[in-house]
């Protein structure tokens, strides 16, 4: 695994092969920008951004459940949530089926088909559809397994990250769509 501030610096760790396939690939990324790193972990590799964010496929799910809860109990199809909510309809079909499957969609094939929720918006919170999606919140290794950190209980810092993640769940599990809707604002 290798990480990079500058694609130029990737050149160097690689083998000859991996190296221009790599390059051919690259050269399609957009220009880095400071606190910008590129990833390599064996053949993949990831751009990614210094800060800390959901996953845009938890962020497409929310905005999907959120539409379904607005629609109320009208079946909705996946083409109409892919066009408002500007989602690509191939990744919306992943979402919502990950969504169905933890229980929180029901979908239906067919002409009358279309996707609902299973519950109702005042039953589903943002915890469930983020950890649908990406599974456990997790803000650090140490939080959910206390024998990765080398400091074990001399470390200042893994209260902080406990503290931290607990907030966050807790915000996130006592934010249902209903209250979402209730708020205003639109999402498309």
């Amino acid at each position: 695994m290798g990480i990079f501030d500058r694609k130029d610096d990737i050149s160097s760790p690689l083998n000859r092969s991996k190296r221009s396939h790599l390059f051919r690939d690259l050269y399609h990324l957009p220009d880095m920008a400071p606190g910008h790193k590129i990833v390599i972990v064996g053949k993949f590799y990831l751009f990614k951004r210094g800060d800390m964010q959901i996953t845009r496929q938890a962020d497409y799910a929310v905005r999907a459940v959120l539409h379904l809860a607005r629609s109320g109990d009208q079946r909705t199809s996946t083409s109409v949530i892919a066009e408002e909510q500007r989602i690509p309809p191939s990744f919306l079909a992943k979402i919502i089926s990950q969504l169905s499957i933890a229980g929180l969609l029901h979908t239906s094939r067919g002409a009358r088909g279309g996707v609902t929720l299973a519950r109702e918006a005042k039953d589903i919170t943002l915890l469930e559809v983020v950890e649908a999606i990406d599974g456990p919140i997790q803000l650090n290794e140490c939080v959910g397994n206390e024998g990765t950190c080398s400091f074990d209980e001399n470390c200042p810092l893994r209260p902080v990250w406990c503290d931290a993640q607990e907030e966050l769940v807790q915000r996130l599990k006592g934010t249902n769509f209903l209250t979402l809707m209730q708020q205003g604002g639109s999402i498309a």
